[in-house]
């Protein structure tokens, strides 16, 4: 297998004879193997191990056991441990992932290496390219996992699962076992330990045909990547940080909503979004927000300005009670009470009946489309939009506005509007109350 991986990176060009290289070991076959194999390869290796402390005393012995590793064979050890409140809201795995590439960055500049690598083989390649298939995706998903990323490279995308294994088995390389790569309760997982049997099975090319399937989708990428920098020249301006998109003549184009959509994404927009927009144009009471920016429309253009740190939110995250809440410097606590006649309401503060809540709730963004019924109001439920307006919210007031979602309905405008469903009424026995505290 060496041989095969020193003409893989030779071909690629993944690494320059001066090149320093800082391999991620989570202490796994295939990290361990990609380190050992790169040091008999007399390459200048460091290792950098993320401790995630999400398997308890496992993720320690993990931890230690990579610390030895490198100290034996005298490489470079490089360790952080994820703070305790790390993962408290948000994607687990999507931060985790986010946290690991950030800090190999980091080590990369403060230490002088010049590549990042990672130990992705070709069946992790072909297991990504069928799961993103299974849910949906565009030509950035399908090429799945890339050979290089900006100085992260992975030397082992032409190297099958099995390869791996028996370099190891023949060199005597210990390495961890991750106890949950064998639940398929994880998507992954049923992919790799149900789905890929079978294709081996069926394929005698051994993955050879669906790994050049994925070079040329990445050949795609980097063709329609050109056109869409013509067309961002054409109709995107940036002003003062601020960019405007066009709209008009885009929607004159047969591939005008797909095109869309590529220029967004470059903004973290997703195909809903875009295409909400792109149908949408005109209505200058709308606006979105991805995970870093916010767009409002206005005069048929697209207004995209970017979030500032503190305001940028992982929502939509569940809340059960008690807890407390920290989103765009506002603290909120939830916390059920019991009702009680001539009970003193206080400002700030939202009080739902505990029991039609139910055990938790939804924050998250409003949408185009959301309603809801105000308390007090008679008649039927009101879209969002028309209660800003009625309420003369400004385009950024709208925006940051927070929604509260209980059994698939909107309960409340987090410490503003309750609805009208969830109603505190004299048969109310346990309340939800939502403080904000003003600090």
């Amino acid at each position: 297998m060496l041989e095969k991986v020193s003409t893989y990176i030779y071909d690629q060009k993944l690494i320059e004879q001066d090149d320093t290289i800082l391999v991620a070991v989570s202490g796994g076959i295939d990290s361990m193997a990609l380190l050992a194999s790169l040091a008999k390869l007399k390459y200048n290796v460091g290792c950098g191990h993320i401790n995630h402390r999400l398997r308890g005393s496992e993720s320690n012995a993990d931890a230690a056991f990579v610390r030895s590793y490198c100290l034996d064979n005298g490489i470079r050890y490089h360790h952080v441990e994820i703070p305790d409140d790390f993962f408290v809201s948000g994607n687990i795995h999507e931060k985790a992932r986010n946290f690991r590439y950030q800090w190999l960055l980091n080590v990369a500049d403060d230490h002088g290496y010049t590549k990042i690598a990672t130990g992705h083989h070709m069946d992790d390649r072909i297991e990504t390219f069928l799961m993103q298939a299974m849910r949906g995706t565009g030509l950035d998903g399908l090429e799945s996992i890339p050979l290089i990323n900006g100085i992260i490279i992975r030397p082992f995308l032409g190297i099958r699962r099995i390869e791996i294994e028996e370099f190891v088995l023949q060199n005597g390389i210990l390495y961890r076992e991750d106890s949950s790569n064998e639940s398929d309760k994880y998507f992954r997982n049923k992919v790799r330990h149900q789905l890929m049997p079978i294709i081996d099975i069926i394929d005698t090319r051994q993955g050879k045909g669906l790994s050049r399937t994925l070079d040329n989708i990445g050949s795609s990428r980097l063709l329609l990547e050109g056109l869409i920098k013509k067309y961002k020249s054409e109709w995107i301006q940036i002003v003062k940080g601020e960019v405007i998109i066009d709209l008009q003549p885009i929607r004159m184009l047969d591939f005008g909503r797909e095109l869309l959509y590529h220029l967004l994404s470059a903004y973290q927009f997703n195909y809903t979004q875009s295409t909400t927009i792109y149908d949408y144009y005109d209505d200058a009471a709308a606006n979105f927000i991805s995970s870093r920016y916010i767009a409002f429309l206005k005069n048929k253009q697209l207004y995209v300005s970017p979030i500032s740190e503190n305001d940028a939110s992982e929502l939509p995250i569940e809340v059960s009670f008690p807890s407390k809440v920290t989103i765009k410097d506002h603290t909120y606590t939830f916390e059920v009470i019991e009702a009680k006649a001539n009970f003193q309401y206080f400002p700030d503060t939202v009080y739902l009946d505990a029991d039609v809540v139910g055990e938790s709730v939804t924050l998250r963004h409003w949408q185009n489309g959301d309603k809801m019924k105000p308390l007090g109001m008679s008649g039927d439920s009101q879209s969002l939009q028309d209660i800003f307006t009625n309420y003369k919210l400004t385009p950024t007031q709208k925006a940051y506005t927070i929604v509260m979602v209980a059994n698939d309905q909107i309960a409340s405008l987090l410490c503003w509007k309750t609805s009208d469903f969830f109603k505190v009424t004299n048969r109310t026995v346990n309340m939800l109350e939502i403080k904000e505290i003003i600090k």
